[in-house]
């Protein structure tokens, strides 16, 4: 059976697959040069559907068509999108979207070979409504066995797969902030067993680098107010696109550097746009701090049941941003960049995916996650103690129990004896010793 692991991201998609003859996740190509799929669907005037890309480049040519973000409709009651006079269910886009994946990857990839299984990762504070819709779409696109797991888990087992033979393979803390979500969790290894607990999964399914870019066009938007320009939005101007591109641009390489300078394309009105690296942390101050509170919220939670971590992975391109990492460090914990941070989730979702297809073909039924909460911790090793205390009290008690039957015995064996028989007497008390013990033995 082929399986694949699907990062269905709300700005960004990728795929990967395990390859079994070097042991190692794969990511398998879907945009032009490159493994990411931009999570962008248009429709045009005909019905006709184009995905990525080839979405993204209809944008300044037929806005009315286009649509992203379609992730974070998930589980809700929004009315359909209108695309050029069509109307579309939120669900209906995302099976489409999800059929589209199947289709390269089944004609440029596995060339014929078709993709049963799924494993999707979804945000960490996914509700069951959001999970039953996501799921719905991927069955009408075509999968027929479908398994979902957290985004920051999954990039936890990326990285625990890569650093098992070190010492960082035995635990870690993810915060992963993407384009659409936040999530925060702690993965730990023990003997080859992913535990995840609930207790330490946090996260903001509204909170991402697409935020980010808001707050980034609403600065040069107010920029070109104040040169009483017309603001830039989707719906009224071609340079949409273009400016878009560009605030993404800055926003990643100010990760990397002090400044940056573009060119704002408004129509007849052209003018440079540089920003540094302390305007661009004052343009995004609101979100930084909604980012910060979920992961000192998280933190605090994970202090309170003694799993501080020592080191924190980022995971995801919002979360290189530099103001991140040093939010992190002065709550305590290291933040590590990683290379393979970017499409970590995807990767881990190939390794969960292939462990399970090795079990499979095995016929064994054992899981490669194992997800436990605090509470049930402490009442399984409650129990335990229990049931260690009920047997010994109970062996006392079947010992007393079977005193006191040769004690009655023994006291009134000469009255006894003058109405019965001595071997029915004996009979009598056996079979009443027997009684005792078996009924014990069932109890436990």
């Amino acid at each position: 059976m082929k399986t694949i692991g699907i990062d269905f991201g709300t700005t960004k998609t990728l795929v990967a697959e395990w390859n079994p003859s070097t042991q190692r996740p794969e990511p398998i190509r879907l945009g032009r040069g490159t493994d990411e799929l931009p999570t962008a669907i248009h429709v045009d005037r005909n019905g006709q559907f184009l995905f990525g890309e080839d979405a993204v480049d209809q944008l300044a040519i037929n806005p009315e068509g286009y649509v992203t973000r379609i992730k974070r409709d998930l589980g809700k009651d929004r009315p359909p999108y209108n695309l050029n006079g069509r109307s579309y269910h939120h669900q209906e886009l995302i099976t489409k979207f999800l059929a589209e994946i199947k289709r390269r990857i089944e004609d440029e990839s596995t060339h014929g070979v078709i993709i049963e299984h799924v494993v999707i990762t979804v945000p960490a504070k996914y509700g069951p409504a959001a999970k039953e819709d996501l799921r719905t779409a991927a069955i009408k696109a075509g999968f027929s066995s479908i398994e979902m797991l957290e985004e920051p888990v999954s990039a936890g087992i990326c990285f625990l797969h890569f650093k098992k033979d070190t010492d960082l393979g035995k635990d870690i803390a993810v915060f992963d902030w993407g384009g659409g979500t936040l999530d925060i969790a702690l993965v730990e290894n023990q003997e080859g067993i992913i535990n995840i607990n609930r207790e330490l999964l946090e996260g903001n399914n509204e909170l991402g680098g697409e935020d980010i870019d808001d707050n980034l066009l609403q600065a040069v938007n107010d920029e070109l107010r104040s040169r009483n320009q017309l603001p830039i939005i989707k719906e009224n101007t071609s340079c949409y696109p273009l400016l878009i591109k560009r605030l993404r641009e800055t926003k990643c390489l100010l990760s990397k550097k002090e400044a940056h300078e573009f060119q704002i394309l408004a129509g007849n009105y052209n003018f440079p746009f540089k920003v540094d690296r302390e305007q661009f942390e004052s343009f995004i101050h609101d979100t930084l701090k909604s980012a910060q509170e979920s992961f000192d919220k998280w933190l605090k939670r994970a202090t309170e049941l003694n799993k501080i971590p020592s080191n924190v992975l980022l995971v995801g391109g919002t979360s290189q941003i530099p103001a991140v990492a040093k939010g992190i460090e002065k709550c305590g914990p290291k933040a590590l960049p990683w290379t393979l941070g970017k499409e970590a989730v995807a990767l881990g979702a190939a390794i969960h995916a292939g462990r399970n297809l090795k079990k499979d073909e095995a016929g064994s039924n054992a899981i490669a996650v194992k997800v436990l909460n605090e509470t049930q911790k402490k009442s399984e090793e409650n129990n335990e103690v229990n049931n260690a205390d009920d047997t010994f009290a109970g062996i006392i008690i079947l010992l007393i129990l079977v005193l006191v039957i040769w004690g009655v015995y023994f006291l009134l064996k000469p009255i006894i004896l003058m109405f019965i028989d001595h071997w029915i007497l004996s009979c009598l008390i056996g079979w009443a010793v027997f009684y005792v013990i078996s009924r014990s033995l069932k109890n436990k």
